[in-house]
């Protein structure tokens, strides 16, 4: 399925914006089969809290309160090395490269990027999702981050959960969550 193992990973963040900082990080070890074989999960201390982290934490769900005694980045930054050596994960993706590279970037972790799963997935999707716009009425309609996630993005029809037949994991928008749903799409997209 992989030349090599593949690290998935994700983050859930303080923000959007320039000043946003990563404050979960998931990730999950697929061998070459695409099977799961090592993980890794932490909460991760911000420098600040702000009104942007406190809308943030409408979506995903992580308060000050939890974040507050977490690692602080650098501790984050040597302890996830270590444990990728201790893995041996050298090639990394997300389901949305452009979003968690530079935020983890932002906290000193730099990784081995490999193709975005968001991006190979909508090459593969196609106009399939673009057939009828999104439905807000939808059990799991959430447009803060439609794209993993039933549905998508208005003007699609089809998130690719549901395009590749994925359960997501859940809790949504919980790093570990996620970089487990993107790795099974991930899996799904190369059967």
């Amino acid at each position: 399925m992989f030349r090599a193992p593949i690290l998935i990973v994700d983050t859930e963040t303080t923000g959007l914006g320039p000043t946003a900082r990563p404050i979960d990080l998931g990730a999950i070890l697929l061998d070459a089969d695409g099977t799961e074989i090592a993980h890794y999960e932490t909460l991760i201390r911000p420098h600040t809290w702000d009104e942007q982290a406190e809308e943030a934490a409408k979506i995903h769900r992580i308060t000050w309160a939890m974040v507050k005694d977490a690692p602080k980045p650098a501790e984050v930054c040597a302890d996830f090395r270590a444990w990728r050596e201790s893995v041996g994960a050298v090639w990394s993706t997300s389901f949305n490269v452009g979003f968690d590279r530079p935020m983890l970037e932002r906290v000193g972790v730099s990784l081995r990027w490999g193709p975005c799963i968001m991006v190979r997935a909508g090459e593969i999707m196609g106009p399939l999702g673009l057939l009828r716009d999104a439905d807000p009425t939808h059990p799991r309609f959430d447009p803060s981050f439609p794209w993993l996630y039933p549905p998508l993005t208005p003007g699609r029809s089809l998130s690719a959960c549901e395009f590749f037949g994925v359960e997501p994991a859940m809790p949504a928008h919980r790093a570990m969550a996620d970089a487990t749903t993107a790795a099974r799409v991930l899996v799904a997209m190369k059967k």
